[in-house]
């Protein structure tokens, strides 16, 4: 201590002097074990507390290392999964696309092949009808044919027929006639005849 002089051998009373020094210096030293112990218990239940608290803290932390390692590793699952899923709306894209041309095409194949069908139908009617008509035509013809001979021969019966009306005329006015003659001259009927 700054009391105690290093000389050896102590001179006369500087024994005694050494002594309260040390004694002085002990007093200095319990003194402020006595205040840091004081201090320690008071701040003891506080370590005691913040030692909890970062130990609470540490063990917290740890989980939330855990989580996010966690989570880390399900961002990493889903970024693979949303780059799977990618690829397969793309593959189903262009999947549907091509479906939608082959649909596209098929049905201008149908079309073009109802359009055909509808042609060929069409033709095929066209032709019917034209034989029809020419049918038409003959039979027409044949009519016309038939209705000048039907005229001719209605004629011919009609003039035949007048012609035997005038006969049955001539003969009634004949038969008449001589009925009259035969009362005017009283000739007897198996003379005339």
């Amino acid at each position: 201590s700054s009391g105690i002089n290093a000389e050896w051998p102590l001179r006369p009373g500087a024994k005694e002097q050494a002594l309260a020094d040390i004694k002085k210096d002990y007093q200095v030293l319990r003194f402020k074990f006595q205040r840091y112990l004081a201090a320690n218990e008071q701040t003891g239940p506080s370590n005691k507390e913040m030692r909890n608290m970062i130990q609470s803290l540490q063990a917290h932390n740890t989980l939330l290392k855990n989580e996010v390692t966690r989570s880390k590793k399900r961002t990493s699952e889903l970024a693979v999964q949303i780059a799977k899923c990618r690829d397969k709306q793309e593959l189903e894209g262009t999947e549907a696309m091509e479906l939608v041309k082959e649909l596209a095409v098929t049905e201008d194949k149908q079309k073009e092949e109802m359009n055909k069908k509808r042609i060929d139908e069409l033709t095929s009617t066209i032709k019917d009808l034209q034989k029809q008509l020419k049918t038409s035509h003959e039979n027409q013809k044949e009519l016309k044919l038939l209705l000048d001979v039907f005229k001719g021969s209605v004629k011919e019966s009609r003039s035949k027929v007048e012609l035997l009306a005038s006969e049955k005329r001539l003969q009634e006015e004949v038969s008449e006639l001589t009925l009259n003659l035969r009362k005017k001259k009283k000739v007897p009927t198996a003379t005339l005849r």
